[in-house]
């Protein structure tokens, strides 16, 4: 629970910072993290199933595209 607190904390520090960046700076991280996923996809669809139980294939060629695309949105 500590940790959730931690995160829930960190979020809320931050949310004014955010607010102040402008759309195409957000655009740039956003789409940072995008190919940072891209580049892990494998470790990602792994720790997704892992999580899950569902079928590597799955996370692999839908779950973890899916959450890039999202990001790229």
């Amino acid at each position: 629970a500590a940790d959730i607190e931690a995160a829930l904390d960190a979020a809320h520090g931050a949310k004014d910072a955010w607010g102040r960046t402008s759309v195409a700076e957000r655009a740039l991280i956003l789409n940072r993290i995008a190919d940072r996923m891209e580049d892990n996809l494998d470790l990602l669809a792994l720790a997704e199933t892992w999580d899950n139980g569902k079928p590597i294939r799955e996370t692999t060629a839908a779950d973890v595209p899916l959450a890039v695309d999202h990001f790229r949105y």
